[in-house]
């Protein structure tokens, strides 16, 4: 489940679409370092991450990191986990759309 900061960046990409991908990791990556762990008016919880990425933000980054053909390990390394971790993600039942 996405939370308040993958919100605000879906948000904030739909309008500055031309965003660099690079500023937007930055963005999230330095938000879950500020605010990771906390809760914001009792009930939003902010996800702290791996290496600063959320699960929605790690899952595209291994879709491109596949789509890309690069190396299971230096996707691994790219978003902070391990393999397993990865497979797992892989091994989730997304619903088509």
């Amino acid at each position: 489940m996405a939370d308040i900061i993958d919100d605000l960046l879906t948000r904030f990409t739909k309008y500055v679409p031309d965003l660099p991908l690079e500023v937007r990791l930055k963005i999230e990556a330095e938000s879950r370092h500020i605010w990771g762990g906390s809760t914001i008016e009792k009930t939003t919880y902010v996800e702290k991450g791996i290496c600063g990425y959320g699960k929605e933000t790690r899952a595209m980054l291994v879709s491109m990191g596949l789509q890309q053909r690069k190396p299971l390990r230096q996707i691994t390394s790219d978003i902070g986990a391990h393999p397993s971790t990865v497979f797992r993600m892989l091994n989730r039942k997304t619903p088509c759309k």
